[in-house]
């Protein structure tokens, strides 16, 4: 599958949601509509999430994805128990058969040779590294408007290392909970990344929506293959279930601000 840059919509729960968001993305060939689901350690095992709404059964998952070359279909998994962490990712992609593309990675910082197991068995599954809050803080970056250099450098020497265990990264200040991401933060990140040509693309969520990406515009200029994703601000505020109309409203901003 081709390394290109994504409009990520992410909290689906029912393959019509992919459907109809594939039809709004027709057109777009620079970028891929990534249709994310998320699955968790503690979901796989029936266990009541923090965000129950967002976590479908396990045997629901595959179902949710469709088939299309405009998408890529990524399971969003996370645990917060690393052991045994080949098996939990060989069933992560598992679980999404037949139309899952790869897995996004929620934990930070997983160990390498783990990433180059799981690659041996899917070569042509993609992996995208979310770099979260708790990853960003271990390394002493805490989302402020001007980053220490050394602990950018960290960044950029802890990105590397994955070599081509990884085929994205995305920076991710609010693990899904509708925290707008700092741009001016995000830029260090971002400029220093591509200094030093970390192999890796590139991709920013926190708190986009159709209203705030206009905030963000000046980076897509800057960074014109840079990845985005949206989940917390694609929910309804009642009862936290996915929003076709906001989901719609984003995509369509993101392909104003991104694919003129």
């Amino acid at each position: 599958m081709e390394r290109k840059p994504y409009i990520g919509i992410t909290g689906l729960e029912l393959q019509a949601q992919s459907n109809y968001l594939l039809t709004e993305a027709a057109g777009m060939r620079s970028y891929y509509l990534m249709a994310g689901v998320l699955g968790s350690n503690k979901s796989f095992a029936g266990i009541k999430t923090r965000y129950p709404n967002r976590y479908p059964e396990v045997y629901r998952i595959g179902g949710i994805f469709c088939e299309s070359p405009l998408l890529l279909n990524l399971v969003h998994y996370h645990t917060d128990d690393q052991e045994n962490l080949l098996g939990q990712l060989l069933a992560a992609m598992g679980c999404g058969f037949p139309y899952c593309n790869g897995l996004q990675l929620n934990m930070a910082w997983p160990e390498y040779a783990v990433l180059a197991q799981y690659k041996e068995k899917y070569p042509d599954s993609m992996l995208v590294l979310q770099c979260g809050r708790y990853a960003l803080n271990q390394i002493g970056l805490w989302g402020d408007e001007f980053p220490k250099h050394a602990a950018l450098l960290t960044l950029v020497e802890r990105v590397r290392a994955y070599g081509d265990a990884i085929d994205y990264v995305l920076l991710d200040m609010s693990s899904g909970e509708q925290r707008l991401l700092q741009p001016a933060f995000v830029q260090f990140c971002l400029r220093i990344l591509y200094e030093k040509s970390v192999y890796p693309m590139l991709g920013i969520a926190g708190g986009l929506t159709a209203d705030t990406l206009v905030k963000v515009s000046p980076l897509f200029k800057e960074f014109p293959r840079v990845s985005i994703d949206a989940e917390g601000g694609l929910r309804k505020s009642r009862d936290d279930s996915f929003s076709m109309r906001k989901a719609l409203k984003y995509l369509k901003a993101a392909r104003t601000y991104m694919c003129a």
